[in-house]
This record gives structure tokens, C-alpha cells and sequence, in this order.
């Protein structure tokens, strides 16, 4: 398993070509954001995950939001950018 997390840690160093857009008009992008979730399941728990046994938020659910935040920020300051004064 480390193996697989310092091969995919050398990817992140090393972004190698850029992907197109989810748009897919072409224009290049890289990513800049990465998001790690450690949250395995505990057999002593019976299988449940750390979030359960600890009533944490659901990391999933945080991402979406994070996702839509940034998103929302994003054509907000692209609006803002276009007006004159």
C-alpha cells in the first residue's frame, strides 16, 4: 500500500500532460487540488468506517460542497473581473 501511495505522490510531482476540460473545448487544465480521505473501516467495529464510530461529518459530502463552493466562487469572480466602474 505504500507503494501505491508514493508511486501516485511521485504522479502528483510529476502532472505529465495536461488534461482537457470537462467542457471539452479544448483548452487545457491542470488540477490544482488534492484531496486525500483516510477513512477505513475498523474491524473491531464490526467494519465500520472511523466517521461512524466517531460521528464525524461524511467526507463525501464535504467534497460535493467543497466542489460547489469553489465552482460558485469561481463564476462569482468572473463576473466581478468583466465590470467596469
Amino acid at each position: 500500500m505504500i507503494n501505491r501511495l508514493f508511486r501516485a505522490a511521485q504522479g502528483l510531482l510529476d502532472p505529465g500532460p495536461t488534461q482537457l476540460a470537462p467542457s471539452d473545448t479544448g483548452e487545457p487544465v491542470r488540477p490544482r487540488v488534492l484531496l486525500i480521505v483516510h477513512n477505513p473501516p475498523v474491524a473491531a467495529e464490526g467494519g465500520r468506517r472511523l466517521t461512524e464510530i466517531f460521528g464525524w461529518n461524511d467526507p463525501d459530502q464535504i467534497a460535493r460542497q467543497y466542489v460547489a463552493d469553489a465552482r460558485r466562487q469561481n463564476m462569482e469572480s468572473e463576473s466581478t473581473e468583466h465590470r467596469t466602474f
